[in-house]
């Protein structure tokens, strides 16, 4: 959102594979540590996100220049009206419990034993499970049942409890942006969106 909103000039420097898998076998304080060094400002944005680190270090590396100088606002290209949807937190999280178990009963596991097969004709299976790909949620949640690490009712409730953790990280990012309007209901969305086309 912010890259479209604020026209955000992102570097064109293509995927290294074998840079990225170097760089996933270290612990993201490692990998912090080491963009600390490189790039500063980058790395007090990102925290301790392994793929936004990896990411980061990986155009530092093969550019020899700092991530943030390359990842520039440009001039705004839109005239846009951000809109937030407030639920109640409890109501979120009610919703957030049910997409869990949804996610499950459309396919999930079955998904991500589909991945994994097609994968390990390419890698062993140990190295699958470091893919950044797959730490993503739901995909490490049940990475962790298919490794036997803990059984499906503990897999669903890490799932749902991830996603609301994350819920929560979201809600604080959007907060900050002081450009985003707040409604509860359709009506309150439509009047901005009414007020917005004829200002």
């Amino acid at each position: 959102i912010q890259t479209i909103v604020e026209n955000f000039q992102i570097p064109k420097i293509e995927p290294d594979e074998k840079l990225r898998a170097k760089l996933t076998k270290q612990s993201k304080k490692k990998l912090f540590a080491q963009l600390k060094k490189l790039d500063l400002e980058s790395a007090e944005k990102i925290g301790l996100n392994q793929r936004k680190l990896i990411r980061a270090l990986e155009v530092c590396l093969k550019t020899d220049k700092k991530f943030s100088e390359l990842t520039k606002k440009g001039k705004s290209l839109f005239d846009v009206l951000q809109i937030g949807i407030k639920h109640p937190r409890k109501e979120l999280y009610r919703r957030i419990n049910l997409r869990a178990q949804k996610m499950l009963d459309e396919g999930l596991i079955e998904e991500v034993e589909s991945i994994v097969s097609k994968l390990k004709k390419k890698m062993p299976v140990r190295k699958i499970w470091q893919l950044p790909s797959m730490s993503g949620i739901g995909y490490k949640q049940i990475g962790m049942y298919l490794r036997k690490e803990v059984d499906l009712d503990e897999a669903v409730r890490l799932l749902a409890r991830d996603t609301r953790h994350y819920a929560k990280r979201q809600i604080a990012w959007f907060k900050r942006d002081r450009r985003i309007k707040w409604v509860k209901t359709k009506k309150e969305a439509e009047r901005l969106v009414k007020n917005h086309l004829s200002g």
